[in-house]
């Protein structure tokens, strides 16, 4: 149906041809030598194109406004349904990926106190265990992340990969049970139940030994991996529902060491949320500037 208004076109051009091609052979005299009349000028031989040529004009800029403006309704349509469909799906695993969000938070907090004899080991390896039990659970409820950013996935997924492989590292075959410590009965333990059940475990005594022995260096980093991991996970899952709210949520205010990492190995990235807060078109311009200072 759509190929219907270009065939009428054609069509209406071939005929217009002709005509004019009649009419030219109509002033050929039996010998073929073209009869003019003296009397009067020449008629211009693209007269009668004028008309035709100019509903020809009008009639495909028509199509082609309605065929573009119908092309960008059914984009935009589909842009809406695939975010509906993706906040649904996020929907679903949001509430565990900021459990462990918080395991982390809380692993920061603690690896960044003054000393580290004023740590809270118990918390400290609490939180760890419930980190790779929920990760467990995510992982067989619901595969992996799923956000609208692609190397939102990558950053976030390389700071758990960082956090897992620091404790499976340090720990050796005992980073096997933690996940055990934190679970009865299909279900996450409280944090009193746990510390009663770590009182004189060896498990405990292997972890503090470690945090206490460990470099500056490696707490350090290790640390920053939990922090970024909580700064990026709700910084991403806060900027999907924009199309909830119609407007950018209040952005959520990154630690110095999530920036300087990302700005440093993922300077698009890095970019990309510092337009969070910005109207489209600023967001529009500072692509573009940030696109020319690239080449």
């Amino acid at each position: 149906m759509k190929k219907c208004p270009i065939c009428v076109v054609g069509i209406f051009f071939l005929l217009s041809f002709a005509n004019v091609y009649a009419q030219q052979t109509d002033t050929l005299n039996l010998n073929g030598t073209l009869i003019i009349d003296q009397k009067q000028p020449p008629a211009d031989p693209y007269a009668p194109f004028t008309v035709p040529l100019v509903a020809i004009a009008v009639t495909g800029a028509g199509i082609l406004v309605t065929a573009f403006a119908d092309k960008l309704a059914k984009n935009r349509q589909e842009r809406i349904e695939m975010s509906k469909y993706k906040i649904d799906a996020i929907s679903k695993s949001k509430p565990y990926f900021i459990q462990k969000a918080k395991y982390c938070d809380i692993i920061y907090s603690e690896l960044n106190q003054t000393a580290r004899a004023k740590i809270n080991f118990e918390l400290c390896l609490y939180s760890i265990c419930c980190f790779l039990y929920v990760r467990q659970k995510i992982f067989l409820q619901f595969g992996d992340l799923q956000l609208d950013d692609l190397e939102a996935e990558s950053i976030i997924g390389w700071y758990e990969s960082q956090i897992v492989n620091s404790i499976y590292n340090d720990m050796g075959e005992d980073a096997y049970k933690l996940s055990c410590l934190a679970e009865n009965d299909g279900k996450e333990i409280t944090y009193d139940i746990f510390f009663n059940n770590m009182k004189s475990n060896a498990i405990l005594e292997k972890f503090k030994n470690m945090i206490l022995s460990a470099s500056d260096k490696k707490i350090e980093f290790f640390s920053a991996c939990n922090r970024g991991y909580y700064d990026l996970l709700l910084l991403e899952f806060n900027h999907i529902y924009r199309i909830w709210y119609g407007k950018e949520p209040k952005t959520h205010v990154l630690a110095k060491s999530t920036k300087d990492h990302i700005l440093h190995f993922y300077p698009g990235y890095s970019h990309r949320i510092e337009l969070f807060d910005k109207g489209i078109i600023a967001r529009i311009l500072a692509r573009i500037r940030f696109k020319i200072r690239k080449k």
